[in-house]
């Protein structure tokens, strides 16, 4: 807008900028492939990083779960306990009538 252009630079321009002897460019096309490899090992460790996480996070979502089922199981438990306690007179009251039967 307003006269600015946003063209992108054609190819020319980058090759105008290449050095023109050929053991400069044989220098630059090494240290672009140095840096190329390092960013693949870069990524590379960040892959079996995010393996790992992923790895634990699986392994604590099993924790997790096998929790889950010892929580229902014992609350399962505990109600059929209280059922049993509410369906059978107190103690007290047993006591005392075996007691009375002697």
């Amino acid at each position: 807008m307003h006269g600015e252009s946003h063209e992108v630079p054609c190819m020319m321009a980058t090759r105008s900028a290449l050095p023109r002897d050929i053991s400069s460019l044989r220098q630059m096309i090494v240290e672009r492939e140095a840096s190329l490899a390092e960013r693949e090992r870069i990524i590379a460790e960040k892959e079996m990083q995010l393996a790992e996480r992923d790895r634990l996070i699986a392994v604590r979502d099993a924790e997790l779960y096998a929790k889950t089922l010892q929580i229902e199981h014992l609350k399962a438990q505990l109600a059929v306990l209280r059922r049993h306690a509410l369906a059978a007179p107190p103690r007290s009251l047993i006591a005392r009538s075996s007691s009375s039967n002697s």
